[in-house]
């Protein structure tokens, strides 16, 4: 919450989510705005200091891992708004696959969203990072008020969906691939040209054919030393959008979704049960 140049009171979709959280902390929040020395808020305690630095921390991991993909992406400077805005709206209009604290306003609403993906429909979704290992439901009433200033901004319907991609750094597992998929999975992460397109290559080219999406990559669950996955796609036209999950080996998944440049997560219960290879990886990544 705070005052633009005008004098006029800006939210923002975390002002939001504190407000459905406690009226009443959201109220004091303006009351201190409009009234500056009336009331003295609390110190940030270092436990936040250090929650906020690590959440910073993961979203900038992101970014680099983007960034690392190869696909192009535009970051947005905070600095001034007006221009904020009209960088945004500009990398909007370009068709820009990754846009980075995109600014987003609609009054009295207005923030920076985490990132902005484009979607295969070419239709843009808001994603966020968050430090957690499962969501939250006032995250959702968050990409909502984004998705809904994103609306108001380009004029185009509201998103069908928005992403979340949480994380904590706790731990790193190995899911062991054969050789040659392992390759495979290697050329659709780095963009390596091909001559022909492989099998997953070509997968890919039906699914864009028949307007099929490939949303995100799960890995479900370890069951007698294998790994098991689900595809989950979804189909729009003209009589409506379906999503369809189906069963499929990690491998299979992970190449398809590299080929796609999807998400790929793994359930909650799985990253408990698995070993942490963090360490043996650390080792592989001094050797190299």
């Amino acid at each position: 919450m705070k005052k633009d140049l005008s004098g006029q009171l800006v939210f923002s979709p975390s002002d939001l989510v504190r407000y459905v959280g406690s009226p009443f902390a959201s109220w004091m929040d303006r009351y201190f705005l409009e009234n500056p020395g009336s009331v003295t808020p609390d110190e940030e305690t270092e436990d936040e200091r250090l929650i906020a630095q690590t959440g910073e921390q993961h979203e900038r991991a992101i970014l680099d891992e983007f960034k690392l993909s190869g696909v192009n992406l535009v970051e947005i400077s905070k600095h001034d708004p007006v221009v904020a805005r009209t960088t945004t709206i500009s990398a909007i209009s370009e068709k820009v696959p990754i846009i980075y604290q995109a600014a987003l306003a609609d009054e009295p609403f207005a923030g920076f969203a985490d990132f902005l993906l484009l979607d295969e429909s070419g239709r843009y979704q808001v994603w966020d990072t968050k430090l957690a290992r499962s969501p939250k439901p006032h995250y959702a009433i968050q990409l909502c008020c984004y998705s809904d200033l994103l609306a108001a901004m380009t004029g185009c319907p509201m998103p069908d969906t928005f992403g979340l991609i949480l994380g904590n750094n706790e731990k790193v597992f190995v899911i062991q691939v054969e050789h040659n998929m392992g390759a495979i999975i290697g050329m659709a992460l780095r963009g390596t040209p091909k001559d022909r397109p492989l099998t997953h290559d070509l997968i890919h080219h039906v699914f864009q054919g028949f307007g099929i999406s490939v949303e995100r990559v799960v890995i479900t669950e370890l069951r007698n030393a294998t790994y098991y996955a689900r595809l989950i796609l979804k189909q729009t036209n003209e009589l409506g959008t379906k999503i369809v999950e189906l069963d499929a080996r990690p491998s299979d998944c992970l190449a398809i979704a590299a080929a796609a440049k999807r998400p790929i997560y793994a359930a909650s219960t799985l990253f408990d049960e698995v070993e942490d290879m963090s360490e043996v990886l650390d080792r592989l990544n001094e050797e190299q």
